[in-house]
């Protein structure tokens, strides 16, 4: 959890052509301009999020579209799904960015 949460950090303070360029190996096929676009877009749509905690409003848009795709027939409640106990004591202790 202090790892995804020190990357999340991370990925927030760098420009789409930096994080492009960190993942580029993973997506030897895509042109870097489109991966560098894309890396961006996601950037500008707020998709990453800045801590680890999970919203109910982000596990109850999960649920309904694994429940309209026909994924789960229902979901479970986010009381009896969810704990974000841990992730909550890491966004208390403030672990620093990652590096580089």
């Amino acid at each position: 959890m202090r790892g995804l949460y020190r990357t999340q950090k991370w990925l927030h303070t760098k420009p789409p052509e930096a994080l492009a360029d960190a993942v580029r190996s993973f997506f030897p096929s895509v042109p870097p301009t489109l991966l560098r676009a894309a890396v961006g877009r996601y950037q500008a749509l707020g998709i990453w999020g800045r801590n680890p905690i999970l919203a109910r409003a982000g596990y109850d848009r999960l649920t309904a579209g694994l429940v309209s795709g026909h994924f789960v027939k229902s979901g479970a409640p986010f009381e009896q799904a969810v704990d974000n106990s841990l992730a909550e004591e890491v966004v208390r202790e403030d672990p620093p960015p990652l590096e580089g």
